[in-house]
């Protein structure tokens, strides 16, 4: 197999569990600290975020702001499903699709768990310091 491949495989990896890490990250909305340090390793300073009719949100903070003013208060909590990636490396570039099945229970409504099946379609950027997501736009498909 060629440098080459073996290079691509390794982004596609690398790629697969940052969002990975993203989807568990604001899974755990409960420990605040934690949510800031993951998304902050996570994000491009400049990442721009659209969650449905949700945004736009521009720059890793106002993301991290949305996530843990927004969506930590609503929910009891959430369960990202991600499935089916494609992902799509162009050199310092990199594009992923994943299906997804998100579960969220709401304060306001604990006893009922709300599925929404979607779509995510990023963008990613290589940094000195590895990959990161420059853009997650979620598509809600219910």
């Amino acid at each position: 197999m060629s440098e080459k491949v073996i290079s691509e495989i390794k982004d596609v990896f690398e790629i697969q569990r940052l969002k990975s890490l993203y989807c568990e990250t604001v899974d755990i909305l409960n420990d605040p600290a934690a949510v800031t340090t993951r998304l902050a390793a996570a994000l491009a300073e400049d990442a721009r975020a659209q969650f449905g009719h949700l945004g736009p949100f521009a720059g890793r903070q106002a993301i991290i702001n949305y996530v843990l003013n927004d969506m930590g208060p609503a929910l009891a909590w959430a369960w990202h499903a991600v499935h089916t990636p494609l992902i799509d490396i162009d050199g310092d570039t990199a594009t992923g699709h994943w299906t997804l099945d998100l579960r969220v229970k709401l304060k306001m409504a604990p006893e009922t768990v709300h599925s929404s099946p979607g779509r995510y379609v990023d963008k990613f950027q290589r940094t000195q310091d590895g990959w990161r997501i420059s853009s997650l736009l979620w598509i809600n498909e219910s």
